[in-house]
């Protein structure tokens, strides 16, 4: 089952930022050409930690995909959801 039908969230720091703080779930970061990332835990911690980057392959993927916006199903069974949305988007980053 995919994603709650929803607007696109630009994956811009400002909009990453004004998500509520503390929600857990899962995201899935997107591109013109299709799943980049399915993600899960605390939305607006993780999501501001894949802009900042970092030296893991899932983080060098990411950026060698650039997303372009974001959607998210907040959810306290994240990990079951989690998934259920990679076998769904089968996302080019894992």
């Amino acid at each position: 089952m995919p994603f709650p039908d929803q607007a696109r969230r630009p994956y811009e720091p400002s909009e990453i930022e004004r998500y509520p703080d503390g929600q857990r779930g899962v995201y899935g970061l997107f591109d013109d050409a299709g799943c980049v990332f399915i993600g899960k835990g605390r939305i607006r911690e993780r999501l501001l930690a894949h802009l900042k980057g970092g030296v893991a392959e899932t983080e060098r993927c990411i950026r060698a995909h650039p997303p372009t916006y974001w959607l998210v199903e907040e959810t306290e069974d994240f990990t079951v959801r989690h998934m259920g949305l990679v076998v769904e988007y089968d996302p080019r980053c894992r």
